[in-house]
């Protein structure tokens, strides 16, 4: 019966979407008029390996993440999952890869570029890691590589709880790092306040701690992303239950907090967005800043604020499809995002406005996660995972998987903007009866989503595993 519901919402969508809002006026370009693949790959070996970061430098791109294989063609293994760092040349081959960590699991959750290296950071529960230690459990872990990809130091943070950096990005005097604790005897920060608390650490040139923040609930609190402002920090994530500096809507909000340069809370806010949410991405846009992430059902979402954390514009997705868009970047014409939907690696791009332009997804028929994305002077790269042996676009070598795409060498004008997808009906021509179609989609997208039953899923992201 759910799939005969599904089934003519799906019908009456269609109908309305080709018949009614054409009316609206004419469409732009499409993804696929704009940009082209220029290649992709899945690396990693028999094992499980996830791509969560990536970063341009100028000769490539250099990944970090973590893997299982014991055969990977690139790298070894120590045992369960290692920590990985991959470089990628501009041709999409690999020139070198490194695995590091002990007999626990190691990951990286997110790589910067600094002018003598590359800094990054995650997570390790190995107490027999070569290069770090551990204090119990899983320990915030920060790592600067050289230029080579070879370890220059390392540095394990936390107590006898759960520790993790999500984020990192690079100061003039070090590193911002922000993650997650349930340490409540970690040396280098405060007590434990409940579940889990949010975590920003302030970090030297050689790693050592210049300060840190930890804040939260009963719930579980948790930062995905950090990004420098002028005056301070501005960082992104989700608070189950609520804490004393943003309140609570219920369940589990999206959160923005914004710190000064020497660690003191100057605001945070739980997001306006609908039902459970979370933020996984940030990006400075001048004025502000830009956030992307999903909310209850999963349902992609993109909101832009002000300097001091006034929502302008928010953009759920109205598509009845699970979709997450777990990073976000600024184009010279409006925003790029990339993520999953349906279980394929997806990419869309929105105006400065809010206006969805474009979207597109890539994968086989097996799951695909796409974690981080970096934007490029021809377009974008993005990581992440994929299963799928059967995927047009890449050759399965392992489930490590890096996509690169560009604008197309004529007729590629990425201020053209796109075709308005559903939901999005374009401010020309007959308002009247793009306004009818777009109501008309919303009540059968919800009309299918509540026939099917569609739950809380629990949603892979930077910090997935704590």
């Amino acid at each position: 019966m759910e799939k005969k519901v599904l089934g003519l919402a799906c019908s009456l969508a269609f109908v309305f979407l080709v018949l009614v809002i054409p009316l609206g006026g004419a469409y732009a370009a499409t993804f696929d008029d704009l940009y082209q693949l220029d290649w992709a790959h899945s690396d990693g070996g028999a094992g499980e390996t996830e791509y969560t970061s990536v970063v341009a430098t100028g000769d490539g791109f250099v990944v970090v993440g973590d893997s299982s294989s014991t055969d990977g063609a690139f790298w070894g293994n120590n045992g369960s999952f290692d920590a990985v760092i991959v470089k990628y040349n501009l041709d999409g081959t690999i020139a070198w890869a490194h695995n590091y960590g002990g007999s626990g699991y190691d990951v990286l959750n997110s790589v910067a570029i600094v002018n003598d290296g590359y800094i990054a950071v995650g997570t390790s529960e190995s107490s027999d890691a070569a290069d770090w230690g551990n204090y119990g459990s899983r320990d915030a872990l920060v790592v600067k590589f050289n230029l080579d990809g070879t370890l220059a130091w390392a540095k394990n943070l936390g107590g006898s709880g759960d520790d993790e950096f999500t984020s990192v990005v690079p100061t003039s005097d070090g590193y911002m790092a922000v993650g997650t604790t349930s340490s409540s005897n970690a040396a280098d920060w405060g007590g434990h306040i409940g579940g889990l608390d949010t975590l920003a650490v302030k970090l030297n040139l050689d790693g050592t701690v210049s300060w840190a923040e930890v804040d939260g609930g009963p719930g579980a609190d948790r930062l995905a992303s950090v990004i420098a402002a002028d005056d301070g920090y501005i960082a992104v994530g989700e608070s189950q239950g609520g804490a004393a500096h943003w309140g609570s809507a219920g369940g589990y909000d999206a959160i923005v907090i914004k710190y000064g340069l020497d660690g003191a809370f100057l605001w945070a806010y739980n997001s306006d967005v609908p039902g459970d949410a979370c933020f996984m991405s940030v990006a400075a846009t001048g004025d502000g800043f830009v956030t992307s992430g999903y909310r209850d059902g999963g349902a992609a979402v993109v909101a832009r604020y002000d300097q001091d954390g006034t929502l302008l514009w928010e953009n759920i997705s109205a598509i009845p499809i699970f979709s997450v868009l777990s990073s976000v970047g600024v184009a010279s014409d409006g925003f790029i995002a990339f993520g999953y939907e349906d279980s394929d690696l997806m990419a869309a791009k929105y105006s400065f406005d809010g206006t969805l332009l474009w979207e597109t997804t890539v994968g086989g028929s097996d799951s695909e996660e796409g974690y981080e994305m970096t934007l490029t002077s021809d377009g974008f790269v993005g990581v992440g995972y994929s299963f799928s042996t059967d995927a047009a676009e890449w050759a399965y070598n392992g489930s490590g998987v890096i996509v690169k795409y560009s604008l197309k060498p004529q007729g590629g004008d990425p201020n053209a903007g796109g075709t308005p997808l559903p939901g999005i009906i374009p401010d020309t021509g007959d308002a009247g009866a793009g306004a009818v179609a777009c109501v008309m989609l919303l009540v059968l997208s919800a009309a299918a989503l509540a026939w099917l039953g569609i739950k809380r899923r629990n949603v892979k992201s930077r910090f997935k595993r704590v």
